[in-house]
């Protein structure tokens, strides 16, 4: 369930991007980053997990006046590459509200999809959630490749076969939005349906993607548009000069209730350690 502020009146939404090692989790994550208002989203992010890599960033909408119902704050995460700790999409999908699971369009990949998946299966389960619980979708990549499969004959496994699927290819990049409005919707009826009064440009959220926003009932001037970039342009390097955590060794507790958890932090090209301190009360 999403984290709620009280005081701050803004929730704390989840969404995460399972699938396959080179599905193309962290370029999609990417894309869809450089594609949200830059004034509304924080910046793309990287941590390791051990031997693993996280990357996330968080996006808002405009705040209103009206105090008495809650902002909307979104933090997408994936893990990229090969993972190596069966613990990492375990702790990644903790407190989880949506899923995208970004599968392989490739012919060869269709087995690893299948893993995939039972790993996101078990790691929901883990965390006492199912699939069917929650606002998921299905993201198809690849889709623009010789050697990919048309979407009818993808094999996904059971679990996934009555989600609603995206394709994506190299030359859509508005297209990547689509799913995340898609979640977003589920997201925010489900936090309507427990009683949370949002803010009215919380649900603007959902006409984030071109093809929504042109199904809104509301009469605008057309304008020129401009010309569509490559999801391979949009999926930019992350900066040089994002901070990378990772853990220093295992955490420690002392006799008085002190836990010191070790830190390596890396940034522009130079490391240092820092050590995190927590007074655990009643230890």
């Amino acid at each position: 369930m999403a984290l709620v502020n009280h005081a701050k009146r803004e929730i704390n939404a989840k969404i995460v991007l399972c699938g396959p090692a080179g599905a193309g989790k962290a370029t999609l994550l990417k894309a869809i980053c450089s594609r949200l208002p830059i004034m509304n989203r924080g910046q793309l992010r990287s941590m390791s997990l051990q031997q693993d890599k996280m990357l996330f960033f968080d996006f808002t909408h405009a705040l209103g006046g009206d105090t008495d119902k809650y902002a909307l704050r979104l933090h997408v995460y994936t893990i990229t590459g090969e993972v190596t700790q069966a613990s990492a999409w375990k702790m990644v999908l903790k407190g989880v509200d949506g899923v995208a699971f970004v599968a392989d369009s490739s012919v060869s990949r269709q087995d690893a999809n299948r893993q995939a998946c039972e790993q996101m299966q078990a790691a929901l389960s883990v965390n006492g959630k199912q699939l069917e619980d929650m606002p998921a979708v299905v993201i198809c990549s690849k889709q623009d490749l010789p050697e990919s499969l048309p979407l009818d004959q993808l094999d996904l496994g059971l679990q996934l076969d009555v989600l609603p699927v995206f394709p994506v290819d190299s030359l859509s990049a508005d297209a990547v939005l689509d799913p995340l409005c898609e979640l977003l919707e589920g997201v925010i009826a489900n936090l309507e349906g427990v009683g949370l009064s949002l803010q009215p440009a919380a649900r603007g959220l959902c006409e984030l993607s071109p093809a929504r926003a042109e199904k809104m009932s509301v009469d605008l001037v057309a304008e020129p548009s401009a010309p569509v970039k490559p999801l391979s342009e949009m999926a930019r390097p992350l900066d040089d000069e994002s901070p990378v955590l990772s853990f220093a060794g295992a955490p420690t507790i002392s006799t008085d209730g002190i836990l010191s958890i070790g830190l390596n932090v890396t940034c522009c090209g130079k490391s240092s350690k820092a050590s995190l301190k927590i007074s655990i009360h009643g230890y």
